[in-house]
């Protein structure tokens, strides 16, 4: 039966535009495109356009600059939300990587080639040290602190954030090197926060570090799309002195989910700017979050949220203690720090934990 013509849907623009584009132009049009919704896409695109959108995401994803594997991972992703074939999609990802990055000539790329290293060449060049903020545990970059919930990690943020802007020793052991800090504490209400900072306060000595030079406490904050990032950027700019930026909770600046989609996407994309406003900056981010209550070997894998989650960070702490127990322990790990495990106190009442030495093997 031939269909009505109320039955026919309109043609989308962006399909006309590439029929009426000659071979040559629609390489370029590939390689330049950003057009596309990348949340829309990872949640399926309908029958009968899934051939040309993968296949014009895989060359945006080109054009971005993006690994062969990270375009694998998200047009594979798209390709099995849009319940179109694999092998397909593989080829649509090898017919972008025939284009140039961008949509540049050859003698662009050659210009704006990657330095390759002869081994000796690198060896010799001289680079500044890591610079640490507090020595083993946090280095500049972005960092996750995460954990089950109410075993004390905030208390752990807290001491941390004290000792950086007094100067004194992080958990008694680890040295650091003062700056100013922003803590921007979503958690609690004034009382609390105050009750709170006099507990950390009686953990430190007075007399020796004086009280914190530079350390910034708020109790609100916009989330990261209502203007949060530009904020923060603003602050920074005002507050050339802060050299770590805190947040407790990361989930009060999500921003609201507005599409469904990849979720590692979607954290990436979240995170990433955090990144990389501490690496332009060289100072510290480290962001508070949760564990889920599924049970892993690994202890990466207990962090809330996709891969991004401990993919993306530089370093990430995992506070542990068994309920109603005094003896915990924080894991540490990540690219930029030795992986290491902490023995730890806890006292409530006292300003929380300090570090243990000398203590015999434990199950905990």
């Amino acid at each position: 039966m031939k269909p009505s013509n109320g039955n026919i849907a309109d043609v989308p623009d962006w399909i006309e535009e590439f029929a009426g584009k000659d071979h040559e132009e629609r390489e370029g049009l590939y390689a330049r495109d950003d057009s596309l919704d990348p949340d829309e896409i990872l949640a399926g695109v309908p029958e009968g356009c899934r051939d040309v959108t993968l296949f014009r995401y895989a060359c945006r994803l080109r054009g971005e600059g993006r690994s062969r594997q990270e375009a694998n991972t998200l047009v594979l992703a798209a390709a099995k939300a849009s319940k179109f074939p694999t092998k397909e999609a593989i080829r649509k990802i090898e017919q972008a990587w025939k284009y140039p990055p961008g949509g540049m000539s050859p003698e662009e790329i050659q210009q704006k080639s990657i330095k390759i290293w002869e081994w000796n060449d690198l060896m010799a060049q001289d680079v500044p040290k890591p610079y640490w903020l507090v020595e083993d545990l946090l280095p500049e970059g972005f960092g996750v602190c995460s954990s089950a919930p109410k075993i004390g990690k905030s208390f752990l943020m807290r001491q941390v954030a004290y000792a950086i802007a007094t100067g004194a020793p992080v958990l008694g052991q680890f040295e650091v090197n003062q700056g100013g800090v922003l803590y921007i504490d979503l958690e609690e209400n004034l009382t609390f926060a105050q009750e709170g900072w006099s507990a950390i306060q009686r953990k430190f000595d007075t007399d020796k570090y004086g009280l914190p030079k530079d350390l910034h406490v708020t109790l609100d904050w916009p989330t990261f799309d209502n203007g949060g990032l530009e904020e923060i950027e603003k602050f920074l700019d005002i507050n050339p002195g802060v050299r770590c930026v805190m947040i407790d909770v990361l989930s009060n600046l999500w921003p609201e989910a507005k599409r469904l989609g990849n979720i590692y996407h979607q954290e990436y994309k979240i995170l990433k700017p955090l990144k990389d406003m501490a690496e332009d900056r060289h100072i510290s981010f480290l962001v508070l979050h949760h564990d889920h209550k599924s049970e892993s070997k690994d202890p990466l894998k207990k962090v809330s949220g996709s891969q991004a989650m401990t993919g993306v960070p530089d370093v990430i702490w995992q506070p542990f203690r068994k309920r109603g127990e005094s003896v915990g322990r924080l894991d540490v790990n990540g690219r930029s720090v030795r992986e290491h495990r902490v023995p730890l106190a806890w006292d409530n009442w006292n300003g929380g934990w300090v570090a243990m030495s000398n203590v015999e093997e434990m199950d905990y």
